[in-house]
């Protein structure tokens, strides 16, 4: 998938016209006209929109093609987690976990 592609793509996610297809974990999602079980997680497609962002602006400073440039891996990896404790009564505190993940693009320039 080309970059403008994948832009394209969570764009249109984000503003809900063309749902992310689910693969894994369908127990609860409905499906959706013309694509299957899918959702809008729009909160992680921005975060996943700066990602790529992020490869289109290294890429340039590269002085690599980006009409060229082709996405060809792509894997989100459990990251480390934030402990933290929130106050509860009677002097008690209980755990609030926060877990991180780590987004890895790799792309390359493709000749014809």
């Amino acid at each position: 998938m080309s970059l403008d592609q994948a832009k394209e793509a969570i764009n249109s996610a984000i503003l809900k016209k063309k749902p992310i297809k689910y693969f894994r974990y369908l127990d609860s999602v409905s499906h959706r006209r013309g694509s299957g079980p899918g959702r809008y997680p729009v909160r992680a497609l921005k975060v996943f929109r700066k990602a790529v962002d992020n490869v289109e602006a290294n890429a340039e400073f590269k002085n690599l093609n980006l009409e060229k440039l082709r996405i060809i891996h792509l894997v989100a990896t459990k990251g480390r987690m934030l402990k933290r404790f929130t106050p509860k009564a009677y002097g008690r505190a209980g755990g609030l976990d926060r877990d991180l993940v780590n987004i890895e693009i790799i792309v390359e320039e493709v000749k014809e």
